[in-house]
């Protein structure tokens, strides 16, 4: 849809210039005179007419000055496209796109040879806080060039479906010393992009991958680190690329998504040479494994199976499902959190009389939102709120952040905050806020209260108050909290969905059932949906999206079919069905009722879903050829989108 749109713009603009004499073929030959705006001169161009450089210190001073040729010098700061006003939008340059920029997209056409460099490299951000649009898009600006700029979605994670920076049509463009962030899909999205040359560019926690690439060749990427991405590379036909010189590091997805979908590898050809790859826990490094790919003078590291997040817990959860089978079978145990997880085994399986291994469970789910999966280790929901154990991924390998004999209890909350509650002593009760450090490594300390009971009377005690844990009065305030209100502290938290260790083997995402179901509503019953109105007109009708237990960060997507392969295998793009098509969380007594209209026979919608065990799972929303009831296909999990494998 994305392309669509672009050859639309560009053929508008094409016969406006047309008719009004600025062009008289279809190079591109645009007019040299800044788009007319009264107020572009009160932008500061003192010293700088002669190599017609403009420097500018807001966003709104930045799109009026947008030309042909124009060098414009940014000055540090935000420039956050989401922030325009509409006064400010309407009063942009003739070459910005304003609707797309009403958006939060810095939609740039028929600009060749404009410049955008910051005065000082590193201290200039390009933003927008809409995850569904690009950053900055360069439509027929050729030889564009970007430099020491920052760019990227100021969203949460996972809730961007755009590129950074996307090039159409725009040849011999040139991004150096940039830094191109995620959550957007992609760092780079080029299409007729011959001749793109970035130099010394970063390009990191992108969620679809580095770059995506198509018709485009003789680019060049040089001294670049591309890092920390949940994909790698996306070539499509007529595309050729060097990169040279360049660390690839801690990415997820195989090195080159494209070959994953049938792509014609004949038609494609990337070169690295004198590049670094290490940590890239999917990425096969034997040379032969990529078609289509050359390795010169390259260091490709070979990453040991520890370091894959899909197997790194496997050995620690067994360990601990062992431990859990027979809590009286190790007395000499002694690895991390092993003691304090035996006591507790034993003091529920005495309690309640079952088996510990039916109530103690685990949970793999990145909780803090920094790309590493936390192991979670407690009583399952029917049996307690507090976990047992917490562990993280260093280097690939498990660590513990909380679960020893003392270390107290811990209920998550959401969004990587815990509360805490323990015992320092018999007559020490201490009970707190705390949330994990940005690498997930530790528990920081937000706000902690404590008691010392004397004479065994809790209802005449001082409640004290610090921000570091200490059970020290000194190193504490007395608190205004009464001793009702302290015994009372309980806030509502987000019950981990914990898998009993009586479970046989390792849960695998290709193994198991999807939780989530769909089916048509024929009939409204007397339960309480969440309804979504996507279509409303002839011809419509109602599913019901159901789960059997318990999912998070559920969406509902348009699909647009953009590629086939030979064998079928269906590459589609999908953006969010509309501001309503998301849901945190889903449980069983939480349906979703949807009103909409399958259009044909290719598919056109999707749902997305993290299960249980914290593994996002996407599938095609189908209707059976056989029977027209509604079948859930599964996009392949290897790949970063939706991709359906065809047959084999």
């Amino acid at each position: 849809m994305k392309r669509w749109i672009t050859l639309c713009l560009s053929l508008l603009l094409l016969a406006v210039l047309t008719a009004c004499g600025q062009t008289e073929n279809t190079e591109q030959t645009p007019s040299t005179d800044p788009p007319a705006s009264e107020e572009v001169t009160e932008v500061n161009t003192k010293d700088n007419t002669k190599d017609n450089i403009v420097t500018v210190s807001t966003v709104a001073e930045l799109i009026r000055v947008i030309a042909p040729d124009a060098h414009i010098v940014l000055k540090s700061g935000d420039y956050n496209f989401s922030a325009l006003t509409e006064e400010e939008i309407a009063d942009c340059g003739g070459y910005v796109n304003p609707d797309v920029l009403s958006l939060g997209e810095f939609y740039v056409y028929n600009a060749p040879g404009l410049t955008l460099e910051a005065e000082e490299s590193g201290s200039v951000r390009l933003i927008t806080e809409n995850g569904y649009t690009d950053v900055m898009t360069l439509s027929y600006c050729d030889g564009a060039v970007l430099k020491g700029l920052v760019l990227g979605h100021e969203v949460e994670k996972g809730a961007c479906d755009a590129y950074v920076l996307e090039l159409s049509t725009s040849q011999s463009v040139t991004v150096e010393d940039c830094y191109l962030f995620g959550c957007g899909t992609y760092g780079i999205r080029a299409e007729g992009a011959a001749g793109l040359t970035v130099i010394g560019t970063e390009i990191y926690e992108c969620t679809g991958g580095i770059f995506s690439l198509s018709e485009t060749t003789e680019a060049v990427f040089d001294h670049c680190r591309f890092y920390d991405n949940d994909g790698m590379f996306s070539l499509w036909e007529g595309t050729e690329v060097l990169v040279r010189d360049t660390e690839i590091s801690s990415n997820r997805d195989g090195l080159l998504q494209g070959y994953n979908s049938g792509l014609d590898t004949d038609t494609v050809r990337i070169t690295f040479q004198g590049c670094t790859f290490r940590d890239n826990p999917d990425m096969d490094t034997n040379p032969d494994a990529w078609p289509g790919a050359t390795f010169v003078d390259c260091d490709l590291q070979p990453v040991s199976v520890s370091t894959s997040t899909d197997t790194a817990y496997d050995e620690l959860i067994e360990r601990f499902r062992a431990l859990a089978v027979n809590p009286y079978g190790f007395p000499t145990a002694d690895g991390a959190g092993e003691q304090n997880f035996l006591i507790t085994a034993q003091e529920m399986g005495e309690g309640w009389g079952y088996e510990p291994s039916d109530m103690i469970g685990y949970a793999i789910k990145d909780l803090n939102g920094d790309g590493v999966p936390e192991l979670a280790i407690g009583p399952t929901r029917e049996y307690g709120a507090y976990q047992i154990a917490l562990f993280t991924l260093v280097d690939g390998k498990p660590q513990l952040i909380f679960g020893e004999v003392g270390d107290g209890s811990y209920a998550y909350l959401q969004d990587g905050r815990f509360f805490y509650s323990g015992y320092h002593s018999a007559s020490e009760i201490g009970q707190g806020f705390y949330h994990l450090t940005d690498d997930g490594t530790a528990l920081i300390c937000d706000e902690f209260y404590f008691v010392q009971i004397l004479d065994g009377d809790e209802s005449d005690v001082t409640v004290y108050y610090n921000t570091t844990g200490s059970w020290d009065p000194a190193e504490s305030e007395e608190s205004d909290m009464t001793a009702e209100d302290f015994w009372a502290l309980d806030p509502a938290g987000e019950a981990l969905p914990l898998t009993p260790f009586s479970g046989t083997g390792s849960w695998s995402a290709v193994e198991s059932e999807s939780p989530v179901s769909v089916q048509y509503l024929t009939e409204v019953g007397d339960e309480d949906y969440n309804w979504v109105t996507l279509y409303d007109g002839p011809d419509a009708c109602c599913i019901l999206i159901t789960s059997d237990s318990w999912a998070s960060d559920l969406n509902i997507w348009n699909l647009f079919v953009e590629d086939v392969a030979d064998d079928g295998t269906m590459t589609c793009s999908a953006t969010l069905a509309g501001d309503d098509c998301h849901w945190d969380t889903m449980t069983s007594d939480t349906p979703i009722a949807v009103q909409l209209i399958f259009p044909g026979d290719l598919p056109a919608y999707g749902i997305s879903y993290e299960d249980q065990h914290g593994t996002l799972r996407r599938f095609a929303i189908e209707v059976s050829g056989d029977d027209g009831s509604l079948l859930l296909r599964e996009a392949d999990p290897n790949e970063s989108g939706f991709v359906l494998e065809g047959n084999k």
